[in-house]
């Protein structure tokens, strides 16, 4: 989750990096030295620019970091007493709410009230949901060192490291995944999730070759999740759960970049049996079944409903109400996944989904017109623009300005293999 306005200016970023920077430093006793002080220097300017408010908010973060720059031991958990109670309930329902600062501002009012890694581990959470991984790292890290038998700061840790720095995520991911055996599996799928090749860097084979070798691996993993489930607690169940989910999804799709279509489908069939409100892991199997079964529309119809986040399902969904014939759910995909991060090509494809939509709905020539230039300006290479806009001013000069009737369609198997190879690109389930 990610604060929605966003929580801070950019002068308040700028001063929490540069916080987080001296944080460091003075863990390493090097508080007065000279790297220390330029940062201190270039925290200046954007310290005055910010409100009194910021200003206030940067104060109790140095504070916060400062307070565990030093290592402590952490004290055993004593009951809370009920001022105390009130204040962590006040706390988490001010997270909820979005109202970060309040929320760090009852967190504060229990530091003599409950553990130091407690402490730090909803620092962390409300940072994090703030949109802060960076800063968010420093307070896990913190809860894993007083804690290092608690599985769930070490995966938020990790989380936020691959989000803040990609660097330290991975050594720390390299460290776990060669030692997997002696790391909880809930660790270690996290883990390997960090280390997958992706981006436009890895080449097919790498990625094919990279695939098989983690197959293994993660089969291995999957394995272990399951004989942690028989043994685990209620409270932990959940957790559990998610992380055979995220296990067998990356395994599916690991599956999937070797083209071992069957063993990929039921992985991700196995995932969503503990995860079936994943919008991930439902996009994922719908588009490797697009074109090949019915159920691949219900799995990218739910992956909508519940707002994916992945541009596919409405691109699949476009595509395919544009092939029946429903024109107005198509347009409407396309506006919805036009919202969403996605590639130039694929908002090209999108816009000419779009295009075709309005032209069979009646709109003006002028909105056709602008769609199909909007899907070249997207993407200058798109043949299926150029072509569709043709036949469109064809059918103009001949019938005014009355739908085409044939229009040029991307194949389903054109369409599931741009997503597979895009999707590489930035591959995640989440945590």
């Amino acid at each position: 989750m990610i604060a929605n306005p966003p929580f801070g200016s950019p002068n308040f970023r700028v001063v929490a990096k540069g916080l987080i920077e001296l944080h460091r430093l003075i863990k390493q006793g090097l508080e007065e030295s000279q790297e220390a002080e330029d940062i201190r220097d270039s925290l200046d300017a954007p310290l005055d620019a910010m409100s009194p408010t910021e200003k206030e908010r940067a104060q109790w973060l140095s504070e916060d970091l400062y307070s565990i720059s030093e290592p402590t031991a952490d004290l055993p958990l004593a009951l809370m007493e009920p001022r105390a109670q009130l204040d962590f309930l006040e706390a988490m329902e001010s997270r909820h709410r979005g109202d970060w600062d309040r929320a760090l501002a009852f967190l504060r009012r229990l530091n003599t009230h409950t553990t130091q890694s407690l402490l730090s581990h909803f620092r962390g959470v409300i940072w994090q949901a703030a949109g802060y991984p960076e800063v968010a790292a420093e307070f896990y890290r913190h809860a894993t060192t007083l804690e290092p038998e608690n599985t769930a700061h070490l995966v938020l840790l990790l989380h936020c490291l691959s989000l803040s720095d990609a660097t330290e995520a991975a050594a720390l991911a390299k460290g776990i995944v060669d030692h997997r055996l002696s790391n909880d599996p809930a660790v270690v799928v996290q883990a390997i999730g960090i280390l997958l090749p992706r981006g436009k860097h890895a080449s097919d084979a790498e990625t094919m070759e990279s695939s098989r070798t983690w197959i293994p691996l993660l089969e291995e993993n999957l394995i272990r999740l399951m004989s942690k489930l028989t043994q685990v607690e209620a409270a932990e169940e959940m957790a559990y759960r998610q992380a055979y989910s995220m296990t067998a999804g990356t395994l599916a799709f690991c599956h999937e970049l070797v083209d071992d279509i069957p063993a990929a489908l039921n992985h991700y069939t196995l995932a969503l049996e503990q995860s079936p409100d994943d919008a991930d892991l439902l996009s994922a199997r719908g588009r490797l079944l697009y074109g090949k079964d019915p159920q691949s529309v219900v799995d990218l119809g739910e992956a909508v409903n519940l707002n994916a986040k992945v541009v596919w399902p409405y691109l699949f969904l476009a595509h395919h109400y544009l092939a029946i014939g429903k024109f107005e759910h198509c347009r409407l995909m396309c506006e919805a996944g036009l919202n969403k991060r996605a590639s130039d090509a694929i908002k090209s494809l999108l816009e000419v989904c779009r295009a075709i939509a309005q032209a069979e709905l009646g709109f003006s020539p002028e909105a056709v017109r602008a769609a199909f230039e909007e899907a070249i300006r997207w993407d200058p290479s798109n043949k299926l623009a150029r072509e569709n806009r043709e036949i469109y001013e064809a059918h103009l000069r001949k019938l005014g300005n009355s739908p085409a009737a044939i229009w040029h369609r991307w194949p389903e198997s054109d369409l599931r293999q741009l997503s597979l190879k895009e999707s590489r690109f930035a591959f995640h389930f989440a945590t």
